[in-house]
């Protein structure tokens, strides 16, 4: 059994909301890394639209960074510099 997260988009939205939601279907299909969420399946064929991710137990990024506690260590320890890079993919 797999835990699953459901991102919907709500009936009648927008065309920008529509398309915002298909930019991120398209960026989030071909993105393969253990450190971001995978998308399993996407629900298009009527509305409300969904994706549908593995769900993220220790909660999503932005609720992570916001409850976090001041690092200790150096941005410039090697041994964080190894999530930097998928850092800088969220933040771009």
């Amino acid at each position: 059994m797999i835990s699953i997260a459901v991102k919907a988009l709500k009936e009648g939205s927008n065309k920008e909301t529509k398309d915002e939601f298909f930019r991120e279907v398209t960026l989030m299909s071909i993105l393969n890394h253990p450190n971001i969420v995978r998308l399993l399946a996407v629900c298009t064929e009527e509305e409300p639209y969904g994706m549908i991710f593995e769900f993220m137990k220790d909660g999503d990024l932005n609720q992570y960074l916001r409850s976090a506690k001041p690092a200790e260590k150096s941005l410039d320890d090697p041994e964080l510099a190894k999530g930097r890079s998928v850092l800088c993919l969220f933040l771009l």
